[in-house]
């Protein structure tokens, strides 16, 4: 029984642990969960389907020798997207094919087999409890994942790995695993890899022996984990992911996943002025500096808290935000000091900003959406009864402004369907900075406002009409595919 949840605890929790890696650090990409599961379940009917004679030795290679490969991948950042992605994932097929294969190939009688399922079901849940609530409060970063990577190698390598590590030449495999991990982050940015690399060909062609793999390689990604990324200062995980603080360049980045949610000089005579998505010279900005009756405004979504630099004395700002760490970060004026600094008031909401906007009091003068600039569309704040419950807090003078900055959804037409649905205007304005522009004091955004014609002719002639053309989103419907631009 302790083998059953051994083998179907590590492919579940790989699996997890893969597709966290993949959408937080390599490639925020839309819908790219369900290839891992995908593939997780593609094992399953591999090797219970009794015709894997050859598939699980030659998956067994794959798994020892490409964990290199992925090792490697994860110590060295690389350009190489699709090698990367088409690598992590290849070698997790492999992974689990072997695990669920010794599975398959130690089926009790058929009068034990309920008991038999019974206890995979357990494993693969305690795998998942794993990787989903243990791994976000005890680490700070996707350890749980080079976690899984080593303990598939040893699964791989048998029942023995105690002894298997005893042996000679895994010791000096390990020295040469030293040498690689003292080189990964030294002066010479090739050969850390390279002499990783030839650690594992070494370990996986000359000896044959994983659990000797497995050393190395979870020796190198220790060494990855055990040192610092250059230029972060702040670093924290939450059940929506990890959260970093890079300082670096003159300014400070709020960053979430792959995805930028805020810049800050740290020259104190420009901290106060917003950047990026923000910048006073972009859409928003245009609008703050615009609009005389701005007194009252509530954003859903924090991120380093930049729009408080709008903030004037006797106004009121409402911030929604879900993630209790990236309110830590804001408010913390050792990394930003937008909420500390700005002379309006300021009052932050935990938790999801449709609900916290449906039980404020409203009065609002202006509302800001800025929760779609990664691949997880949050969509419940996008339907047609989520705009008219923003107009309602706002009033018949009041502007809704949605952020739609995202590489890879175009959001505008499902704004432009609701405006027309909802009998008022659509305006949207492209901002596109100078080649010659500092390149975190502004960037490329996409804005939308909506509102009655009388409210929007206040926010400047740059807007544009948006058309309603796209599809109806409702808290009965969406379709994410619909809107996808690549």
């Amino acid at each position: 029984r302790r083998r059953w949840v051994l083998w179907s605890f590590v492919p579940s929790a790989l699996m997890l642990g893969v597709t966290r890696h993949l959408a937080a650090d390599v490639a925020s990409f839309p819908l790219l969960w369900t290839v891992p599961l995908l593939l997780y379940l593609t094992t399953f009917v591999i090797v219970f389907s009794g015709r894997t004679e050859r598939a699980p030795d030659r998956a067994r290679l794959v798994l020892v020798a490409g964990s290199v490969v992925v090792a490697v991948t994860m110590v060295r950042r690389l350009d190489a997207l699709l090698f990367v992605v088409g690598a992590h994932l290849i070698w997790f097929f492999c992974a689990a094919l072997v695990s669920h294969h010794r599975l398959a190939a130690d089926r009790p009688a058929p009068a034990r087999l309920t008991e038999f399922y019974t206890v995979i079901s357990i494993g693969g849940a305690l795998g998942g409890i794993f990787a989903s609530l243990v791994a976000p409060v005890v680490f700070d970063s996707v350890i749980e994942y080079p976690i899984a990577i080593v303990a598939s190698l040893l699964i791989a390598g048998g029942d023995t790995p105690a002894r298997r590590l005893a042996d000679p030449r895994c010791i000096g495999a390990l020295g040469l695993g030293v040498g690689a991990a003292a080189l990964i982050y030294g002066e010479h940015l090739v050969a850390g890899p390279a002499a990783l690399a030839l650690t594992g060909i070494v370990a996986a062609v000359a000896l044959r022996q994983p659990a000797v793999v497995a050393a190395v390689v979870g020796l190198g990604l220790a060494a990855a984990v055990a040192v610092p990324q250059p230029g972060v200062i702040f670093q924290d995980r939450s059940f929506f992911g990890v959260t970093r603080v890079v300082a670096r360049d003159g300014h400070t980045t709020l960053v979430s996943g792959t995805t930028a949610h805020g810049h800050q000089y740290a020259d104190p005579d420009r901290a106060r002025t917003p950047t990026s998505y923000y910048a006073p010279e972009g859409p928003v900005g245009q609008l703050f500096q615009t609009l005389d009756d701005r007194d009252r405004v509530a954003v859903i979504g924090l991120g380093a808290g930049a729009l408080a630099g709008y903030g004037r004395q006797g106004d009121r700002y409402t911030f929604y935000e879900i993630d209790p760490v990236v309110v830590d970060v804001a408010t913390d004026p050792a990394l930003f000091t937008y909420l500390t600094d700005s002379p309006a008031r300021i009052e932050i909401v935990l938790g999801d900003g449709r609900t916290g906007i449906d039980q404020s009091a409203g009065g609002f003068d202006v509302v800001v959406v800025d929760a779609f600039s990664s691949d997880a569309i949050p969509t419940h704040l996008l339907t047609r009864e989520a705009i008219q419950l923003y107009l309602d807090r706002v009033g018949p003078g009041g502007v809704l402004a949605v952020h739609v900055s995202n590489r890879f959804f175009d959001l505008r037409p499902v704004l432009g369907r609701i405006a027309t649905e909802l009998g008022v205007d659509a305006r949207q304005q492209l901002y596109a900075p100078g080649p010659d522009a500092d390149a975190e004091a502004a960037t490329a955004s996409r804005w939308v406002l909506i509102g009655p014609p009388v409210a929007l002719d206040g926010a400047g002639p740059a807007w544009d009409p948006l058309g309603g053309e796209g599809p109806l989103w409702t808290d009965d419907y969406s379709n994410l595919l619909a809107v996808l631009d690549l």
